[in-house]
């Protein structure tokens, strides 16, 4: 897997799945699909994807979940709220904690089908979804085990390198304005002006861009049309002010973590391994080599698929 462009390809042209929704706590109804694991048994594991932020389900986790559905591993992937399929106002708004407070309704969700083994019930999330299922597990202990890949785990990182105007505009927006405005502003790059930094864009770059015009390409192949690659100016408030960390210590499932060696979108090597030895539970660490969006297609992807489904084998016998 050389780059984006290699991901373009008709989507789950053979992954058959079933179209689901379930309802949360607060009955805002979240959609998504069901993939049977190959040759599961009558009650097979199953793992919960979650994708990230200002994205959608369709956008390049099949790359992970292919293997686990080959290993024999039920597979949910869903629309954050306010994303994509899913239902919630105002669109496009990220919230850390509501969001996995969402995970806890799709674990129940899960709990409740007959090919599913209750107990044996694991998260996946990347990026900023990494930290919000650590904040699930820290809140849902029928959660045995999370594989947080590349996660992003404090906002304060976050607010460091996005700018001091996306902070200030945040902020004028939680003083002086409503979350039913919806205010919004692109997130990520998706034309030339976005890439070379002029475009209004909070990230940029041209692998960005090439990396979020496939992720949209990918979208429309999955049939989801939602994806603006933009994110509400409260959503910036949300992020910056929740730190995951904060949840750690009330973590008890298995944990394995899977960090980057150059990563500039979630936080340098020693930030993220100095967090990691402050984890009680069992846990595991997988080092990458390279930056962040390159993991999901470099030489080093065989790497952490090989941890994962390691990790899964250790915890969900």
């Amino acid at each position: 897997m050389a780059g984006p462009s290699a991901q373009l390809r008709p989507y789950d042209s053979v992954l058959p799945y079933k179209r689901v929704e379930f309802s949360t706590y607060d009955s805002t109804t979240l959609r998504g699909n069901l993939y049977h694991g190959t040759n599961a048994p009558k009650q097979a594991p199953i793992v919960i994807f979650t994708h990230g932020i200002g994205l959608v389900k369709e956008q390049y986790l099949e790359n992970w979940f292919r293997h686990f559905l080959q290993a024999g591993y039920h597979v949910l992937t869903y629309d954050n709220r306010c994303f994509g399929d899913s239902d919630g106002l105002p669109r496009n708004h990220f919230n850390w904690v509501l969001q996995a407070e969402d995970f806890i309704d799709a674990v129940t969700y899960v709990c409740s089908l007959p090919e599913v083994n209750s107990d044996r019930v694991f998260g996946w999330g990347v990026a900023h979804s990494g930290g919000l299922i650590a904040i699930a597990a820290a809140l849902d202990k029928r959660i045995a085990g999370i594989i947080m890949f590349l996660p992003c785990i404090d906002g304060a990182w976050d607010k460091s390198r996005w700018g001091e105007e996306t902070w200030k505009a945040a902020q004028r927006h939680r003083y002086q304005g409503k979350l039913s405005d919806a205010e919004s502003i692109p997130f990520w790059p998706l034309t030339d002006d976005q890439a070379a930094g002029v475009g209004g864009s909070v990230l940029s770059g041209d692998y960005v861009r090439d990396w979020s015009v496939v992720a949209q390409t990918l979208a429309k192949q999955g049939g989801n049309t939602s994806f603006t690659g933009r994110l509400t100016l409260a959503s910036f408030w949300e992020d910056f002010n929740t730190r995951p960390t904060d949840w750690f210590a009330a973590i008890q499932a298995p944990v394995l973590w899977v960090m980057a060696t150059n990563d500039v979108v979630c936080g340098p090597l020693e930030f993220t391994r100095g967090w990691y030895d402050k984890l009680q539970c069992p846990k595991e660490i997988c080092v990458l080599d390279g930056e962040h969006l390159a993991q999901y297609f470099n030489p080093g992807f065989p790497k952490s698929v090989e941890a994962m489904l390691s990790f899964l084998g250790k915890h969900a016998a």
